[in-house]
């Protein structure tokens, strides 16, 4: 043996069982949080649309956010996988946190709405120290775009949930507009954008079992994050300065790094499409939503009305966010059912659900066109009848025996 190869590091032993135990809670976590939106949005209650849209983002995206960028931060990266205290800790919070806002604009009790919102504050800064922690430990150096993105995107958040606490809270005063509008940029295009632009690269790639594209160098992914945070910047300026040029020059400039960002994903032949099938049409789909919904916001703030008004978040939550979620899912959840070769492949082959992508596009399309009406209340239903029975058959196939070869 050469004294490289006694002196190069090895990675954490049993890394990636532990960091799938991890996630596996959060991923049940996510589910009811989606289950819970659906139901929100076909039922009535105080808070209109706001309600399904903050337990689809700020619960069943932002734990998705929580747990899967630890969990790929291990595999990826080889590193040691975080405590589960911490792990099991952070995820509570968060999800403690949601559950009260949502109460609290119910009800409504400001003083509950505050404490929910620090509670998600308290866990996203959980969320940075345990990122922070698998950055340094990690041996794989490629995974770094990925882990900046994700600090970066979790520091934003705890910026807008500051804001969204103080907004739900009854603060704000004369700046309340221009805030909210702070508040809807920051969280929807820096803690979801940028975490999401980070893992795109890598988990493309792995959903349609091939290599990175040689494109996607750490120097293309760092400029794509820089120049996503710079139209941010501006978009937040504008907004707060109540300059319409400055936040449309941010929002356009964000919309035209996604389509730099998509020229970085790996190039997809028949053989890709065959074995995801719908899973990778569902998040090249998302895509296209995303770029959409922050044109449209750009458009919105060159005519001089507040950018996330009308359609746009809508569109970014369910066309772009919940359905790009819905696709990683249905690739983490036979993974983590795991099973042996046979049934990872069975499991796999369940979880390419035409139905969900079809009823996810004709949901979001309806959700633009206004919540509520009985087309949007009947793709729900469909989307997640589907995602309840594959996600039952998933479990089920735990306790059975695995697939045979066919003689």
């Amino acid at each position: 043996m050469s004294e490289t190869e006694r002196t190069k590091p090895k990675a954490a032993p049993n890394r990636v069982a532990q960091a799938q135990a991890q996630l596996r809670p959060t991923v049940v976590l996510v589910a009811l949080f989606l289950v819970a939106a659906a139901v929100a949005g076909a039922v009535p209650h105080s808070t209109g649309s706001w309600l399904p849209l903050h337990l689809a983002l700020a619960g069943a995206l932002l734990v998705a956010i929580s747990g899967v960028t630890q969990f790929l931060g291990v595999t990826w990266g080889a590193a040691p996988a975080p405590r589960s205290i911490l792990v099991s800790f952070q995820r509570v919070l968060i999800a403690a946190g949601v559950v009260l806002v949502a109460i609290g604009r119910e009800v409504p009790i400001d003083a509950l709405t505050g404490l929910g919102g620090t509670l998600v504050l308290a866990g996203l800064v959980l969320l940075i120290v345990i990122l922070v922690g698998i950055g340094r430990s990690a041996i794989q150096r490629r995974l770094r775009p990925a882990i900046v993105a994700y600090v970066t995107g979790a520091g934003l958040g705890a910026v807008g949930v500051t804001l969204g606490a103080v907004l739900g809270s009854g603060g704000g005063g004369g700046y309340y507009g221009q805030l909210r509008d702070v508040h809807a940029t920051i969280n929807l295009l820096g803690l979801s954008g940028l975490v999401i632009a980070g893992t795109l690269p890598f988990f493309v790639a792995t959903q349609a079992k091939t290599k990175p594209s040689p494109r996607a160098t750490q120097q293309a992914q760092f400029g794509v994050q820089a120049t996503m945070a710079t139209g941010l910047t501006l978009a937040v300026i504008g907004s707060l300065g109540e300059w319409p040029v400055v936040t449309t020059v941010g929002l356009a400039t964000y919309a035209l790094t996604l389509l730099v960002l998509a020229s970085l994903l790996p190039d997809l032949g028949a053989k890709q499409f065959r074995w995801a099938g719908p899973r990778l049409i569902q998040a090249g789909a998302s895509i296209a939503w995303w770029v959409g919904a922050v044109a449209l916001a750009a458009v919105h703030a060159a005519n001089g009305h507040p950018p996330f008004s009308g359609a746009v978040i809508p569109a970014l939550a369910l066309g772009a966010y919940v359905q790009l979620l819905v696709a990683s899912l249905s690739y983490l959840g036979p993974v983590l059912v795991g099973g042996g070769h046979r049934r990872l492949t069975a499991n796999f082959a369940l979880t390419r659900s035409w139905v969900g992508l079809i009823a996810g596009n004709v949901a979001a399309i309806a959700a633009v066109a206004g919540l509520g009406s009985p087309l949007y209340v009947g793709a729900i239903a469909a989307w997640t009848l589907d995602g309840a029975v594959r996600a039952g058959l998933l479990i089920a196939s735990r306790v059975r025996p695995a697939p045979t070869p066919a003689a």
